[in-house]
């Protein structure tokens, strides 16, 4: 995968990419801040599930693109609800009233320590 750079170096981009879509008139979304760092949506994604301060910056950074659509799409016009709850649906795992989200379960093996002290 693409090197970001430093922590630094992608709060600078994450504050840029917050400013365009502003000066844009449009919310902070997950397409434009992926463009922004140069790399895919997907991409962005596999970064943001990792673990360290990078994956938790970017984590963050997500979660206040989704909050930022959803603010747009409450005080946009009503014909132009359509396109946000698409947004929502496809990339903010959004369900529609009454959609029943199948729980992905990871098949983790469980170790139990300690169980020869237990009287």
């Amino acid at each position: 995968m693409k090197q970001l750079g430093s922590l630094a170096q992608i709060t600078a981009e994450i504050d840029r990419c917050r400013q365009e879509c502003a000066a844009n008139g449009g919310p902070f979304h997950a397409d434009a801040l992926a463009a922004t760092l140069g790399i895919s949506y997907e991409t962005l994604l596999s970064y943001a599930d990792g673990h360290g301060s990078v994956a938790a910056l970017l984590t963050a950074a997500l979660q206040e693109c989704t909050a930022s659509v959803i603010s747009h799409a409450l005080a946009a016009d009503p014909k132009s609800h359509g396109l946000w709850m698409f947004y929502l649906r496809n990339r903010a795992a959004f369900l529609e009233k009454g959609e029943r989200q199948e729980l992905a379960v990871k098949s983790e093996a469980v170790q139990f320590v300690g169980e020869e002290r237990i009287t």
